[in-house]
């Protein structure tokens, strides 16, 4: 698990490897009011782009893969003011 802490409004860019028969099912977020997810998409090789928008404070985490393997797990701490 990747953890990241960002600012509210900030977006990021996840990128996900292609998984053994093809590319991951889409990303799935335990709160979407705080992680926004704008854009899914992918590429041509496999590999998954993912947007996403911290719209508010708290934590998230976003979960790429089926129940039975995930490829990828991000967890999202957003905060109201300045990251140190």
């Amino acid at each position: 698990m990747q953890r990241l802490c960002v600012r509210v409004g900030v977006t990021v860019t996840a990128l996900v490897p292609p998984g053994p028969a093809g590319p991951w099912p889409g990303p799935r977020t335990s709160s979407p009011m705080l992680a926004t997810i704008t854009s899914s998409t992918t590429g041509p090789d496999g590999t998954g782009y993912v947007t996403i928008r911290a719209a508010r404070s708290g934590s998230a985490t976003l979960t790429w893969g089926t129940q039975g393997m995930t490829a990828f797990t991000l967890q999202l701490d957003v905060a109201a003011h300045q990251v140190q």
